[in-house]
């Protein structure tokens, strides 16, 4: 029988959802940059055919 090992410590657990967090943020960032721009343009076009304002975000 192997030995039991004892459970991930609460601390080592947040260091890995830590870590982990931080790789999809920096996989994902470029993609959400393009996203915001993109909305921006929408926003741009849709709101200049009208005379509008920009929304405040």
């Amino acid at each position: 029988m192997k030995p039991r090992s004892p459970p991930p410590s609460p601390g080592l657990i947040t260091l890995l959802f830590a870590r982990l967090r931080l790789f999809f943020v920096r996989l994902t960032a470029p993609l959400w940059n393009r996203v915001r721009t993109w909305r921006r343009r929408l926003w741009d076009r849709l709101l200049g055919v009208r005379g509008g304002r920009l929304p405040p975000n």
